[in-house]
């Protein structure tokens, strides 16, 4: 009886942990404004796969946080509903009960980028990074953002343009006075060249008045 009663135990227990494991390793699916699946939300270090954008895994053992006081009852809700509007505010409300948990961060920031707010899917990736710097899959997940410069970069940017300009306005300046300067000191280059300029006005104003001479003598 005892025998029995320690074999049913032993395999009640291996299937408990089977089941644990399969839901630890299991990938979410993601669609249209949702995803099906108990990963994301699960604090087990949801990751987006590098090849199929659609996909989200859990990350090995040593990265799941599952714990989160009171905010544990929000997670678990989150893992179950369908609609990632639903669980970004689910996981929102959990992740007050705690804020030091980098899993937590890592699967809002996940959500997050998947509704498409990047910045504040950067914000949680940093943040969770920032609580564990060895927190690899939130990692992963900021690397999948493209890097867009802020504004005081880009405003950097546009004043050494600005600048080059102005130096490049200022060069051009300074080589019409540097030819200036060589047309003043070569009077003879400077006298050769007004000559041609003159003598091409007075070729096309000739030509006029010569047709104007054809055309009158067609009238007399």
């Amino acid at each position: 009886m005892k025998r029995s009663a320690f074999i049913a135990a032993t395999l009640f227990l291996s299937l408990c942990a089977t089941a644990h494991g399969a839901e630890a390793t299991a990938s979410d699916q993601v669609f249209e404004d949702g995803i099906h699946g108990g990963v994301l939300g699960g604090l087990v270090g949801g990751y987006l796969d590098m090849e199929k954008g659609d996909r989200i895994h859990a990350s090995e053992a040593r990265y799941h946080r599952k714990s989160c006081n009171k905010g544990n009852e929000f997670f678990r809700k989150a893992r179950k509903t369908e609609y990632l509007d639903e669980r970004i505010a689910l996981m929102e409300k959990g992740i007050k009960f705690c804020p030091n948990n980098p899993a937590a961060h890592n699967d809002l920031g996940l959500a997050q980028m998947l509704w498409g707010d990047l910045p504040a899917a950067r914000t949680h990736f940093n943040e969770s990074l920032m609580l564990d710097s060895d927190y690899n899959p939130a990692r992963i997940n900021l690397s999948r953002i493209p890097y867009k410069k802020p504004p005081e970069e880009k405003e950097s940017e546009a004043e050494k343009v600005e600048q080059k300009a102005k130096q490049g306005g200022k060069q051009r300046a300074i080589i019409r006075k540097r030819v200036d300067a060589r047309q003043v000191r070569n009077p003879v280059a400077r006298h050769t060249e007004n000559k041609n300029d003159y003598l091409e006005r007075r070729k096309r104003w000739d030509a006029k008045q010569k047709k104007r001479a054809e055309e009158n003598r067609g009238y007399d």
